[in-house]
């Protein structure tokens, strides 16, 4: 149990404080530096930006190198359409959000009826801006937030009903250990979305400099059949699907165009119908605790 001394927290059992910096819980030292000093400017210039530049409030959760749309909106749901269909009491469950950035992922969430959610990130300056921004636009919510490596969690067992990973596990190097981790706090669910090994085509991604939106081939991108191999004895049920998730930045002028937005996703279910099973980009998990 934790228990709050001063500026920190500290620990009943074995004493071990840990620093509270700005209302946030800090539970590890900051990630790479690199991955601080990008997170850093990233923040910076969100908060640098106009409030014209936030036509919709959902654009101040995203990253800015891309203007906001409805087919930017459609690319991130297609992760969690299914989720979304099946699960329709999102107001009571409690939810962490792993890996959390500037927040786009617990911002999709809020806007679906969400209530509880715990923001978590290895990067302050993320987390600190999720901390400032959110109860502007959500002052009804639950939200909690702290600074946490994701390979060792501060929660105890089966905390939450939900745990969220989007295009994160990639980054830790023991993949195990961080499943673990994840599946030991959810009580109920938990939801990975990384990106796919795509052997087919990674010829032609090195030639042509072809990204996805998870980046290129210097992005680690999982195998399906290892990914299930991880997932045996994490002791859930899982379900993987391959997508397409993508539009060309190219395309970005027209994606307010409803017409051209329905077309290209149109597009994208018949190539996974077609080859999803072998190209589709996107690995999605789907997990739900064994009953009993």
């Amino acid at each position: 149990m934790l228990k709050t001394r001063e500026s920190a927290l500290c620990c009943a059992s074995c004493g071990a404080q840990y620093p509270v910096r700005e209302g946030i819980p800090v539970f590890t030292e900051d990630g790479d530096v690199r991955d601080l000093e990008e997170m850093q400017h990233l923040v910076e210039r969100l908060e640098a930006m106009d409030e014209t530049a936030f036509p919709d409030p959902a654009a101040r959760f995203r990253l800015p190198n891309r203007p906001f749309s409805l087919a930017r909106h459609r690319t991130e749901k297609r992760a969690f359409d299914k989720f979304f269909r099946k699960y329709t009491d999102l107001d009571s469950l409690r939810i962490l959000d792993i890996s959390c950035g500037v927040g786009r992922e617990a911002q999709m969430l809020l806007a679906a009826g969400a209530t509880d959610i715990t923001l978590l990130d290895i990067s302050f300056p993320a987390v600190a801006y999720t901390r400032k921004t959110f109860p502007l636009y959500y002052p009804d919510r639950r939200l909690l937030y702290c600074v946490s490596d994701a390979a060792q969690l501060p929660f105890p067992d089966n905390t939450f009903d939900l745990v969220l990973v989007y295009a994160s596990a990639h980054h830790y190097p023991d993949f195990r250990r961080f499943l673990s981790e994840v599946t030991r706090v959810s009580a109920r669910l938990c939801l990975i979305s990384e990106p796919a090994r795509i052997v087919p085509l990674e010829g032609m991604m090195r030639y042509t400099g072809w990204n996805t939106e998870y980046g290129g081939l210097d992005t680690h991108r999982f195998h399906e059949r290892r990914l299930r191999n991880q997932l045996k004895g994490a002791g859930m049920r899982y379900e993987i699907q391959r997508r397409f998730q993508y539009f060309p930045k190219m395309f970005d002028p027209l994606g307010d165009v409803r017409p051209f937005v329905v077309v290209w996703f149109g597009f994208l279910r018949f190539m996974e119908l077609v080859c999803g099973r072998w190209l589709g980009h996107s690995l999605n998990v789907f997990a739900e605790r064994n009953k009993g």
